[in-house]
């Protein structure tokens, strides 16, 4: 088992050549640990992939869109999936240019 462990090369490409060419304030994004089981980090680290395991924020109280996956009251803020949407093409767009 690998330990999900984010490439620092393809942060800083995420984080200066993709989310600071579209409108989001870099300066408010965090790093986030969490103890959830992820395969990714098998095959990125197998396969000499870099990667970047990247959460987009969908918690919002007033809406009630703030309680954690696998709970039974779990909703997802639908006008942030086209956010996460432009997020990975401008990701691969940029990556493959």
């Amino acid at each position: 088992n690998y330990l999900l462990s984010n490439d620092e090369k393809m942060v800083n490409f995420v984080r200066e050549e993709v989310l600071g060419k579209m409108e989001v304030n870099v300066d408010e994004i965090t790093e986030y640990q969490v103890l959830g089981g992820e395969d990714f980090s098998e095959f990125s680290n197998k396969n000499g992939i870099p990667g970047a395991f990247i959460f987009v924020g969908i918690g919002n109280e007033e809406i009630g869109t703030d309680k954690p996956h696998h709970c039974s009251k779990f909703n997802i803020d639908e006008k942030m999936l086209p956010v996460g949407a432009e997020l990975l093409k401008n990701i691969a767009l940029k990556y493959f240019e």
